[in-house]
């Protein structure tokens, strides 16, 4: 590992012992990457430094006063004509020179301890300096960050943090890459449950895409089917750094699909995979590709998923229909109100209607709208992110929907397709039935899943729909011939998640190992327990197994016979299978679908929906949920439920992954076990089969 300054400055290399207190969320992000992940060279100023600065400069830091405007302006004014302590500026200056950047162009960027966290990204809500050059001008990109720390929009800072502690503010400062082609990479796509990453792209810098004043091209990638859309957009302009400093609009001249092949998708959707191994949940990535080399610019969690339930709707009619991009989900009807500058009123339960959605438009208006349609932009811009976040109706990228929508027109938003239907002249309203249903990708009761007889495939059945799960999706002749005359001619026949298959197929296999069949009922009965306690001491077990298993397996370091490879193989494939019973089973498929059953009834009781449930559990305000569990102690029990199950759905890839049972390390091992063991046609099941039959007694 290479030499670090200590005081103050990190250089930007991999420090897992880094924290979010001490550098930021983005800077703690930058700081998980291992090397192999191409990133900007440049350094981190730490959270102490900010204190420093505002004690050096007698700034109360006293985040209280975020409520009161005046006293904002007089902490502002005192930041930006403050004076960097010798120690402070002596550091910088040196960083600068260390790692050559004296004088090359620079990009300056917030990483505020509460940023690009679980809950909320504050997406645009502080400040990135571009292309800044010199040691004055890095100094006043700091004040000007440091300033927007106390500036951001009261309204989405609320219920974000607790206590003015944990408001800090650290700075990366990196060499710009001004790349050909800049974008997004969203490593699953936040409207839908199924295995897709999302791809949005700008020719120049990201300026255009993430501030929604261009329309990305998009790319959608089905990691079972491959490319399920692929959209070029022609783009007119594109941002570029000026000559002296920040940034400039200029024409643009070069073609984004001469730069954005096949290959290089791939490439950078496999670039996304690996990074959300790293972190262990989904992340929402900044990149840019320069002379055909991709450089990650940033990764953070992907704040808001899909929901676990899904809405059916029925439109009474409607005379023109706008078809978008889905930005955010969920359904609304109400009156258009044309925004064309961000301190425009916006009345209560109107549907917001803009050109772009800047992020500078107060969270305040953006909460009072019942939902949002921009004319551009795409669905990982910052302003789309906040509308997730905020559990706001979004569609975005709706060509020419400023002129041909008028204040007082009535129409539907239907964030989830990315459509809006415009109501008849003679009605007042848009009538529609909505019926709400479970997401089966989400439902995991195995005893509900049969086999259908001669091919490998499983099913089961939700109200008028059959699922079946297969490895690849059957062809019509196929579905006519096996599933067909099995069931109803009024089913309809879907195929199910990918994943889901492989799950069943290995919980079908692990029955047969006495010792992980014990385990996996012990995982399925903590989550049908409707108890937090249990899940949190089964989950702890498993995690104990696991490192237990690969302490046993490490003890047959040196593979000599087949029997001893096959050992090896099943101790470190009962590793994984407990995370695979704490991650899909616990916190996913038995946990979240018992929540649903527990609690759907009981909260529509008190008028809550499940979305709300868990939005408000999630962000950490469940004022509003307390009031009602006085009365409901089966609310009290979900709330701590769910806790359970996020914290581990949150961190069981970190925790599993430091014990030795998920990670780079942990998949190269077993390959090379695999490989050494497999013949020319021997499957991994057959090797799992075989290693079960051997050792599946428990003894290891």
């Amino acid at each position: 590992m290479r030499s670090r300054l200590t005081k103050f400055i990190l250089e930007i290399d991999f420090n897992p012992n880094c924290t979010v207190e001490s550098v930021g969320g983005k800077g703690w992000a930058l700081l998980r990457m291992p090397k192999k992940i191409n990133i900007p060279r440049g350094f981190i100023i730490n959270t102490r430094a900010f204190d420093t600065y505002l004690k050096y400069n007698h700034i109360l830091d006293d985040f209280d006063r975020l409520s009161n405007t005046k006293e904002q302006k007089i902490i502002e004014e005192k930041i930006e004509n403050g004076k960097f302590p010798v120690s402070l500026h002596s550091e910088i200056v040196k960083s600068l020179k260390k790692y050559g950047l004296s004088g090359s162009n620079l990009v300056v960027r917030s990483s505020a301890t509460i940023e690009d966290s679980k809950n909320k990204s504050f997406a645009g809500k502080f400040e990135t300096i571009i292309n800044v050059r010199g040691i004055q001008k890095v100094e006043k990109a700091i004040r000007k960050i440091y300033c927007s720390l106390f500036n951001v929009d009261i309204d989405y800072f609320r219920g974000s943090a607790t206590g003015s502690n944990n408001l800090k503010m650290g700075i990366v400062v990196q060499e710009l890459v001004s790349g050909e082609v800049s974008g997004v990479l969203f490593t699953k796509s936040p409207n839908s449950r199924k295995d897709t990453s999302i791809i949005e792209a700008v020719v120049g810098l990201n300026e255009g895409l993430v501030s929604g004043r261009i329309t990305p091209s998009r790319f959608v990638l089905d990691w079972e089917k491959g490319f399920i859309d692929k959209q070029y957009i022609k783009q007119k302009i594109a941002f570029r750094p000026r000559k002296n400093f920040g940034v400039e609009k200029v024409t643009n001249k070069l073609d984004i699909e001469d730069i954005l092949t096949d290959k290089m998708l791939y490439k950078l959707f496999e670039t996304g995979k690996k990074i959300e191994n790293i972190f262990g949940k989904p992340q929402d990535i900044e990149w840019t590709i320069k002379n055909s080399k991709i450089y990650v610019l940033q990764s953070r969690p992907i704040t808001s998923m899909g929901s676990f339930y899904m809405q059916n709707f029925d439109l009474d009619s409607f005379s023109e229909t706008f078809v978008g991009y889905p930005a955010s989900k969920g359904i609304a009807t109400g009156k258009v109100k044309i925004v064309r500058e961000p301190n425009e009123f916006v009345p209560k339960d109107a549907i917001l209607v803009v050109d772009v959605l800047e992020t500078d438009y107060p969270i305040k208006s953006i909460k009072k709208a019942k939902a949002i349609v921009t004319q551009d932009g795409g669905m990982l811009s910052h302003a789309a992110i906040i509308a997730r976040e905020l559990q706001i109706p979004c569609v975005v990228g709706v060509e020419g929907v400023i002129r041909r929508l008028k204040d007082g027109d009535i129409v539907f938003v239907d964030g989830t397709r990315g459509m809006v239907y415009k109501g008849n002249k003679n009605k007042r309203d848009i009538k529609f039935k909505l019926s709400e249903v479970l997401d089966y990708s989400f439902v995991y009761d195995f005893d509900r899943i049969v086999k259908i007889p001669k091919i490998d495939v499983y099913v089961e059945e939700f109200g008028n729909k059959v699922i079946y799960y297969s490895e690849k999706e059957l062809n019509s002749e196929e579905i006519n011939l096996y599933l067909k005359p099995l069931f109803a001619q009024n089913k309809m026949i879907e195929y199910g998640s990918k994943p889901k298959y492989f799950i069943y197929k290995q919980y079908l296999l692990y029955k047969k190992d006495q010792e992980l069949c014990k385990l996996t009922r012990l995982a399925i009965k903590a989550a049908k327990s409707f108890d937090h306690l249990k899940i949190e001491s089964i989950a702890s077990i498993l995690l104990s197994k696991a490192k237990e298993y690969v302490s046993y397996s490490k003890k047959l370091e040196n593979l000599k016979t087949r029997k001893e490879k096959l050992n090896c193989l099943l101790l470190l494939q009962r590793a994984n299978w407990c995370y695979t019973l704490v991650n899909e089973l616990i916190c996913e498929g038995y946990g979240i679908t018992k929540l649903d059953r527990k609690l759907r009834y009981e909260l529509k009781r008190y008028g809550i929906s499940m979305l709300d449930f868990v939005y408000s559990v999630d962000s950490n305000n469940v004022t509003n949920l307390l009031q009602y569990s006085k009365k409901s102690q089966k609310l009290l029990f979900g709330i701590k439920f769910y806790n359970a199950i996020k914290r581990w759905r949150l961190c069981s890839y970190l925790e599993f992954e430091k014990v030795g049972a998920t990670g780079d390390e942990y998949y190269s091992r077993i390959n090379y076990i695999i490989k050494s063991l497999a013949g020319a046609n021997v499957s991994t099941d057959k090797l799992r089969i075989e290693a079960i039959r051997l050792f599946g007694s428990g003894n290891v």
